[in-house]
């Protein structure tokens, strides 16, 4: 699976997602106003993509400039949502597949004014469960919210389950006529429910098996004859949809931490770099200062709290100093920095306190910390360990054994608030003056060597003040 934030650049990086599609796109989204995007699903749709559209029936979509009409003339569906207060709403499902495999989610709402806001997206790929599951989320919603919509009668799923184990059977006894005949005879078991939720993810094993893509195809029959057997057994509804979105929270957050941790990595190792290369220098001006001063007020007592504050100055940095040279940051290839990154990412999806069980949040939070120590200081074997040991399944998802409606409300709004809480900070330490100095940078030992060229100019400075007193 590969999950990735973005807090920037929103709008652009939804069009490059979007425009990669080649089957089709299913949107649930409160408000969509973003012409921008509007007309890249218009053009989709006129390649022939199948595109369907959730938005609600409000003030704000009414007065946008969108004609929403303008999918369907093109083949495509769009649903407006009526008022959605004594029915189930859509607010909090703002999410997209794209050709059943790529998720987009987050908090970001599909308009103009978005773009100005403090949210985020979460792209997840290469997780085929969770895409079904998005799917089957995308369907419920139109059963519960669209009056005139209509389900295809549903044939008999233990059928459809038998047929697809027998022809995983064929696929992996390599018999080509016999996988073709098993095709034939699903294509015609699941004709007569064209529009039922498990008919794009029945299709697309359909494709993939015409195309002999078998290893791929022997995976996706797993994971939906998996959720073939839990349709059988009757769950909440809405049960389903409140895990689902708390899944996709807990991929949000974790992904959102990760960025948060790759930025503060920055600027610690460019502070780390910075006492390394420059610290010395510094160090001595400020003492020369420091002692310059002390004479001064020896003779102009006024100046006391100016030395006062230059020894205190000395004193807060030397301290900050010797702390800084002994921490070793571990110099990595161009290779081993992409990999220490992916597994960061990888672990702390798992041992995030903010997303595994209350009984584990003390265990995962050491772990937690121990893996940013050793992410921040380059690291990569004790994070790969780490990593490897989190693999066993030490921990369990938030939501995961938690089976109380009201429980996992409870659990949904304490993510919500997270997630939130996390977009701030984020926008906070991306306007944070030393991110922006650093993120400017372009070349680290260009700007150091300047740096320290100007330095030594003080250095000099100072030491012809002393001499020239």
């Amino acid at each position: 699976m590969k999950t990735q934030a973005h807090f920037e650049n929103i709008q652009s990086i939804i069009i490059d997602e979007l425009s990669t599609s080649q089957k089709s796109i299913k949107i649930a989204i409160a408000w969509f106003t973003d012409d921008d995007i509007f007309e890249l699903l218009c053009s989709k749709a006129n390649e022939g993509i199948a595109i369907e559209l959730l938005v609600m029936n409000d003030r704000i979509n009414k007065n946008s400039n969108i004609d929403y009409d303008k999918l369907n003339q093109l083949g495509s569906k769009v649903w407006l949502i009526e008022n959605a207060n004594s029915r189930r709403s859509i607010m909090h499902n703002k999410f997209c597949i794209i050709d059943h495999s790529t998720i987009i989610s987050g908090s970001y709402n599909w308009t103009k004014q978005a773009q100005k806001n403090n949210e985020s997206i979460t792209i997840i790929k290469e997780n085929t469960e969770l895409a079904i599951d998005f799917e089957q989320e995308f369907e419920h919603l139109k059963n519960t919210l669209i009056s005139n919509y209509e389900e295809e009668i549903t044939p008999n799923i233990e059928l459809i389950g038998l047929r697809l184990e027998t022809l995983k059977n064929t696929i992996l006894l390599e018999d080509l006529d016999d996988i073709n005949y098993q095709l034939e005879k699903l294509k015609k078991q699941t004709s007569s429910f064209l529009h039922n939720d498990l008919m794009n993810n029945l299709n697309n094993i359909i494709e993939e098996i015409e195309n002999q893509h078998f290893s791929l195809s022997i995976e996706l029959i797993d994971n939906f004859t998996r959720k073939l057997k839990s349709l059988i057994i009757f769950i909440d509804p809405e049960t389903q949809a409140i895990k689902l979105e708390i899944k996709a929270l807990e991929l949000q957050i974790s992904s959102l931490e990760d960025e948060y941790a790759y930025m503060e990595k920055i600027i610690y190792l460019f502070q780390v770099e910075h006492d390394k290369l420059l610290g010395n220098i510094i160090l001595q001006i400020l003492e020369l200062r420091k002692n310059r001063l002390k004479k001064e007020k020896e003779i102009i007592p006024e100046m006391e709290d100016e030395y006062k504050n230059s020894e205190q100055e000395y004193k807060n940095y030397q301290e900050s100093y010797e702390i800084s040279i002994k921490d070793v940051v571990i110099d990595l290839s161009v290779e081993d920095k992409i990999k220490i990154d992916k597994l960061f990412r990888k672990a702390s999806k798992i041992c995030h306190p903010d997303i595994v069980s209350e009984s584990q949040k003390d265990e995962a939070t050491k772990i937690f910390i121990e893996l940013k120590k050793a992410f921040e200081k380059n690291d990569i074997k004790t994070v790969e360990k780490i990593y490897q040991n989190l693999q066993k399944g030490i921990f369990v998802a938030v939501g995961e054994n938690v089976t109380e409606k009201n429980k996992l409300l409870s659990i949904l709004l304490v993510l919500r608030s997270k997630r939130n809480s996390l977009e701030n900070s984020l926008n906070e330490l991306r306007n944070d003056e030393t991110y922006l100095k650093v993120n400017q940078i372009y070349e680290w030992s260009d700007y150091f060597e300047i740096k320290k060229q100007e330095l030594i100019q003080i250095l000099d400075e100072e030491i012809n003040l002393i001499n020239n007193e």
